[in-house]
């Protein structure tokens, strides 16, 4: 079974082709073990830690002239960090 998902999956070779060219059947849970092993290796989906949808977007000066070392804006908001035991150190600047 090894074999196959490794023809299938580093060649793209599919199940049928193998079959005739190899001249075995198509063993009957190839696809259940093929999707099972995916799921094992599936990207967790990404958390959100912090709810902005109150917060209009803001802008990305930096992006406009890497230079900027001085600017004035006003503080929108200032989160608890939930990665640095809570700290209160996320600041949303206009």
């Amino acid at each position: 079974m090894d074999d196959w998902i490794k023809v299938m999956q580093s060649w793209g070779i599919p199940a049928d082709k193998i079959s005739e060219m190899s001249g075995e059947p198509i063993p009957g849970s190839l696809y259940y073990e093929i999707s099972t092993r995916q799921e094992r290796v599936a990207k967790a989906p990404e958390q959100i830690l912090y709810d902005t949808h109150h917060i209009n977007e803001t802008i990305n000066m930096y992006y406009e002239d890497g230079r900027l070392s001085k600017f004035e804006g006003k503080v929108l908001s200032v989160f608890i960090n939930k990665l640095q035991q809570n700290k209160r150190n996320l600041v949303i600047l206009d």
